[in-house]
């Protein structure tokens, strides 16, 4: 029986000895899922009126994903309290592998806003290049540039469909 006991023992300590304590865990376990916590900054979009939904145009979180806009849930409604379209903040993505939200949001420095164009001289006015158009009119022969930087004009799809 002591011999048992003695091999019982023996046992444990190797498979003890086996474990690599020197790893770190790869995420924080909650339970039986693994979440994982990402730091993250944007400036918020919209406020949905479900009270818990911010749409947020985020920076590149890295290791997850790239820079893009999309609405988060707040893990607490509070979280959201005093936010508007425009601020900006920096938050916590929190995910597992069935739900995500987000937390300890906090809202930093407004953003820069954007310079307005140079005043134009009193000597130039902006007019219209033509009139607004009726219902049934036909689009006057504008020139666009197209995604490889050709000219495109209008009437080079006359008869086609066409979607702009």
């Amino acid at each position: 029986m002591l011999k048992l006991k003695s091999l019982s023992f023996a046992a444990a300590l190797v498979l003890a000895g086996c474990a690599s304590p020197s790893a770190p865990p790869a995420a924080k376990p909650a339970g039986s899922l693994f979440v994982q916590a990402f730091q993250a900054r944007g400036i918020v979009k919209e406020l949905q009126p479900d009270g818990k939904t911010v749409v947020i145009s985020h920076e590149e979180i890295p290791g997850y994903m790239p820079a893009m806009v999309m609405p988060f849930t707040a893990g607490d409604t509070n979280e959201l309290r005093g936010l508007a379209a425009g601020d900006l903040v920096s938050f916590q993505l929190v995910t597992s592998a069935d739900t995500s939200w987000i937390e300890q949001v906090k809202k930093l420095d407004a953003p820069r806003a954007p310079t307005a164009p140079p005043a134009l001289p009193p000597t130039l006015r902006v007019v219209r290049e033509v009139e607004p158009l009726k219902e049934g009119d036909l689009l006057p022969d504008y020139t666009f540039t197209n995604q490889l930087g050709q000219p495109v004009r209008l009437a080079d799809f006359r008869g086609q469909a066409l979607a702009i």
